[in-house]
């Protein structure tokens, strides 16, 4: 069984999983949770009529997005001195350098694909696809090295402490909550759909795609550095009321998907069920099924990197038709889709020779 732990346990009793390098089994527990609903959200984005679906998966990137800026106050609490250039190369090799890979790897995917479908176009090579346009979901990772690069010093200002870093953190949570009512006309189709388009509409394209869903997910970043400020204290609180925390995390989110279901797609609403599902996270979680879900949330962005193309290779032979696809089907294959990146994301993270590639 799961359950928090109770203060006398080392989790709760050494204040913050914030200050020690040790993995905290309820961040990584819920990162296997919503890396789930991100296939969950392709899934039902295939049919037409399940497309309203898809919003119950819309709080995983706010919460991969807003975790990742915690953590890097998490390394900066252990290294305060560390140079921006060491940090910059080492965000670039270890996000970059795979994005490259996977581009490669995808961009061949689909070639093979419309090949064996009797598909007509292809996917040209422009410099769009340094930003994702590979597949459609490739764009977080140059978002992310894009975060980690602009973050790093203003998170640097609110770990240190004193007047001017609560001023930074009170102005990121600003920041974040009025970039959650701003509705900017982006681009978010695909760029991988756009095929025979010159190189700078590609470019244009990839980036268009890239702005928009990242400006879906800007004001978990900001909140994510606002966070750093307190995340003690907060931790410290989370532990002591932590069936009140529990209670309201899970209410914060089953009003965030009822409303989202109702009214549709609604960043504040998004990046508020990021922030419920972060708070669910720090908890002190301890327990099995807790340790088992934790293993798998190791290999979490191994799952978003792989799924697509186990997704998207099972569609051919499973759904004949999008518009007249069941729900029963769809859910079918959302679960394959999930149970086969999962096993394959922890095989390739067994090896040292490819572990890299899931970041």
């Amino acid at each position: 069984m799961s359950s928090p732990a109770t203060a006398s346990d080392p989790v709760v009793s050494a204040t913050p999983q914030m200050a020690s390098k040790k993995r905290d089994p309820g961040l990584d527990a819920v990162r296997f949770l919503a890396a789930a609903l991100i296939v969950w959200l392709h899934a039902m984005e295939i049919s037409p009529h399940l497309t309203k679906l898809a919003v119950i998966g819309r709080g995983s990137v706010p919460f991969f997005a807003m975790a990742a800026v915690l953590l890097m106050g998490q390394s900066l609490r252990r290294d305060p001195a560390r140079p921006y250039g060491a940090y910059a190369w080492s965000r670039v090799v270890r996000i970059y350098g795979p994005f490259l890979v996977w581009t490669i790897l995808y961009l061949l995917f689909r070639n093979a694909k419309y090949i064996i479908s009797g598909h007509t176009g292809d996917l040209q090579i422009n410099p769009g696809l340094l930003l994702g346009s590979a597949a459609h979901h490739l764009w977080f990772l140059p978002f992310l090295l894009i975060v980690c690069l602009v973050m790093f010093p203003i998170v640097r200002i609110i770990v240190r402490g004193g007047p001017t870093a609560r001023l930074v953190a009170a102005l990121c949570a600003v920041a974040g909550l009025a970039i959650a009512f701003i509705n900017i006309p982006w681009s978010t189709a695909p760029a991988v759909e756009q095929q025979r388009v010159t190189a700078w509409e590609g470019t244009l394209g990839a980036a268009s795609y890239l702005g928009g869903l990242g400006w879906w997910a800007l004001p978990a970043v900001f909140w994510g550095a606002a966070l750093v400020a307190v995340d003690t204290q907060v931790i410290k609180w989370l532990a002591r009321w932590r069936r009140l925390a529990f209670a309201s995390a899970v209410l914060a989110i089953l009003g965030c998907v009822t409303a989202l279901l109702l009214l549709g797609r609604f960043s504040f609403l998004e990046n508020i069920y990021g922030v419920a599902f972060l708070a669910a996270a720090l908890l002190p979680w301890k327990g099995r099924i807790v340790d088992f879900l934790a293993y798998l949330g190791r290999y979490a962005y191994g799952i978003y990197l792989i799924h697509v193309a186990v997704g998207l290779g099972m569609e051919m032979f499973v759904v004949r038709d999008r518009n007249s696809a069941s729900f029963p089907v769809i859910f079918g294959l959302m679960l394959a889709t999930l149970v086969i990146s999962t096993l394959l994301a922890v095989l390739i993270g067994r090896f040292r020779a490819t572990r890299w590639l899931a970041p």
